[in-house]
């Protein structure tokens, strides 16, 4: 089948780019295809189908109008997500009449589609302390009082999840003390 270069704009990010996909492919197909051209794997964790897309045209008068990758597209796509434009069902097909349809070719300068990311804490999730654990069973005491230097055994350190093949041994600064 035929591939079509669509571009997308994020919101909040401000940024538009462009993806290669099939012309007959689903939406779901679009949002993956999306997910790892923008690496998000990476850099935040959570799933494809978390992505909300938006057909980026509304209909002004007896046509439709593409959203204008101008100077403009920055502050729009940072000023929040707009009600103006319709959601696309994963399901739903991209040559879909209601989409892009099986005539469509692109012109320079339009944005095709709105991306949405999903609400993500932007801090490192917050840990619950529980009780203070003072002693490990069958892991030798570790002595820092009057010590320059400490050595962490191997087998705390495995008990602590850190796989090494030997002991560590860490310099102890003087205000520690």
């Amino acid at each position: 089948m035929v591939k079509v270069e669509l571009f997308y704009g994020v919101y909040v990010e401000g940024i538009v780019f462009s993806v290669e996909i099939e012309h007959n492919a689903n939406v779901k197909a679009l949002q993956e295809a999306i997910f790892d051209k923008k690496q998000y794997n990476h850099q935040c964790k959570f799933d494809f189908t978390m992505l909300t897309l938006y057909l980026a045209r509304k209909k002004e008068g007896g046509g439709t109008k593409w959203l204008t990758d101008d100077r403009h597209v920055k502050n729009f796509l940072r000023g929040g997500i707009s009600t103006e434009y319709e959601e696309m069902r994963p399901t739903w097909t991209l040559d879909d009449e209601a989409y892009f349809g099986a005539n469509f070719q692109p012109r320079p300068k339009q944005v095709h589609v709105l991306v949405e990311l999903p609400d993500l804490p932007n801090k490192r999730l917050r840990v619950e302390i529980g009780p203070r654990i003072e002693m490990f069973e069958g892991v030798p005491q570790i002595k820092i009082q009057g010590v320059q230097y400490v050595t962490l055994p191997a087998a705390f350190l495995d008990k602590c999840g850190y796989k090494v093949s030997d002991d560590v041994m860490l310099y102890c600064r003087r205000e520690v003390h």
